[in-house]
């Protein structure tokens, strides 16, 4: 019977690390389970004591004279229980600690750190614009014209490459915050009929997208704006490149690691004029983690969306004057 319980015991708590790995809902959960007041304050408590509290209460003599007998039989016919119990927790404390250590990971909402690095990210290329018009401010003259002034405070190719280096830099900072050295490379590609057409901006600037990629209908660009505008994320590279149907162009230089490719839709032109596509050169994203992502490159998105309508009104203007 004793070796029964060891066997099982030992086959739930194998099954049980297997299961959390894999299952983050269960992850995000049991998290939520261990921070209840309930589980702190009453749960947790009585778990801790109750081997210790039985085993005292079986030997102290005072304590086990007080105790009825039927109790102190059972107890000896059934002291498996109480050993298993003794060994139970501290591997469940262990257990609690492993899914606290896990839990950030597989949380929906960033960290206070990923936070105050997401808001940095955020800052960094409207401090770039403010100092630009301030600048133009400074040195303007009465005699511009409202084209003029129009021409010289939009820059939206510039902008739109200092917000694709800030969602780089969170990456990498996030990355960081995890103890991981990711080299990751972030693009944003222009689309037409669902197909990259041009790598508008891109970062590092010496990573500048394949040629090839451009009009390839298999690219996870390609892929994203014709996915109903949902986002891609690719965990295994490697692994994907074999698969039959793979979501990566033949082109794609990157042989490992991990990529997710998110569509910017416009609700205005019923269109996805633009995709970002960022690859990690070790397994970073996670499908798992798919909200989050979505909720970070949602921020910037709109960023993008606006700075993308500026270089097209400019463009127009400037065909207008031509």
């Amino acid at each position: 019977m004793e070796n029964v319980i060891i066997i099982i015991t030992c086959i739930v708590l194998a099954l049980l690390f297997k299961y959390l790995k894999i299952k983050s809902l269960s992850i995000q959960a049991l998290s939520r389970i261990f921070e209840n007041n309930w589980y702190r304050f009453l749960a947790k408590p009585f778990m801790l004591a109750l081997p210790s509290a039985t085993l005292a209460c079986y030997k102290i003599e005072p304590l086990k004279g007080k105790i009825s007998g039927d109790i102190i039989t059972w107890i000896d016919e059934e002291v498996v229980f109480l050993v298993v119990g003794l060994f139970m927790v501290p591997l469940l404390v262990g257990i609690e600690d492993f899914i606290r250590k896990l839990a950030p990971a597989y949380s929906n909402n960033l960290t206070s750190d990923g936070q105050s690095i997401l808001l940095r990210a955020m800052d960094y290329p409207v401090d770039k614009k403010m100092n630009h018009f301030l600048s133009v401010l400074r040195s303007a003259k009465d005699s511009m014209t409202s084209g003029q002034v129009f021409q010289a405070i939009t820059q939206p190719d510039k902008q739109l490459a200092e917000i694709t280096r800030a969602i780089h830099i969170f990456f990498e900072s996030l990355a960081k915050l995890q103890d991981e050295q990711i080299d990751f490379t972030t693009v944003l590609f222009k689309m037409d009929d669902g197909a990259p057409v041009e790598g508008w901006c891109y970062f590092p600037e010496s990573k500048r997208p394949e040629q090839n990629l451009l009009n390839d209908p298999k690219s996870l660009a390609a892929n994203a704006a014709k996915n109903n505008g949902r986002t891609i994320i690719i965990q295994d590279i490697e692994k994907e490149r074999k698969k039959p149907k793979s979501q990566i162009s033949q082109h794609c230089p990157t042989e490992k690691g991990s990529a997710i490719c998110y569509p910017i839709k416009s609700t205005h032109t019923k269109s996805i004029p633009l995709v970002l596509r960022i690859t990690a050169d070790k397994a970073f994203f996670s499908s798992d983690n798919k909200v989050l992502y979505e909720k970070i490159l949602d921020r910037f998105s709109k960023r993008i969306l606006i700075e993308y309508a500026l270089s097209e009104l400019k463009n127009y203007a400037s065909k207008k004057v031509n």
